[in-house]
This record gives C-alpha cells, sequence and structure tokens, in this order.
C-alpha cells in the first residue's frame, strides 16, 4: 500500500498534460530508489518477526495482501479518471469563455 501511496502522490503533482501510463514510462532514478525503498522496508516490517512485533503489525494472508494492492491500483485508476474527467472539463470551460 505504501508504494501505490508514492505513486499516488507522484501522480496528483505531476502535470495535467500527462497520464498516468507517460509519468510511469518516464525515468527517473530518484524516483525508482524511493520506491525500492519503501518497498522493501515495507516487506520487512511485514515479515521479519522483529520488526513485526516492534511495528505491532500481524501476519498478512495472501488475501489481504491482494486487496490491499487492488485497493492501492484502484485508487490511482480513480484518480486518473477524475483527472481526465478534470481536464477535459477545464477545456470545455476555457472554450465556452473564449466565445463573444
Amino acid at each position: 500500500m505504501t508504494s501505490t501511496r508514492v505513486v499516488d502522490l507522484d501522480y496528483r503533482q505531476s502535470p495535467w498534460s500527462r497520464n498516468l501510463w507517460q509519468i510511469l514510462r518516464s525515468r527517473n532514478t530518484a524516483y525508482c530508489w524511493v520506491m525500492a525503498g519503501a518497498i522493501a522496508f515495507l516487506a520487512a516490517v511485514l515479515y521479519v518477526p522483529f520488526l513485526r512485533s516492534a511495528f505491532r503489525f500481524g501476519l498478512l494472508s495472501l488475501h489481504e495482501l491482494g486487496l490491499a494492492i487492488a485497493a492501492g491500483f484502484g485508487t490511482l485508476i480513480l484518480l486518473a479518471g477524475i483527472k481526465r474527467f478534470s481536464v477535459q472539463f477545464q477545456k470545455r470551460q476555457s472554450a465556452s469563455s473564449v466565445r463573444p
């Protein structure tokens, strides 16, 4: 879930002219390191017994992990739809305000 939150933050801060696939295809070394670190830290906290008890997490089943990942990607898809609708709405508003 943390990794999809990082993608979500990047997606919300991205320019309105680029879609999700263009953002993910762009080469960004720092972004790759941050994503890899976030995923590695989350995996360690969830599956290393000492860290799991330190953060007071329980062991996630495969079903729960899949549900969390699906919810994260569902959020990304929802935001992509909202962004697309918003851009189209702004274009219609600006086109209607130009007319005399």
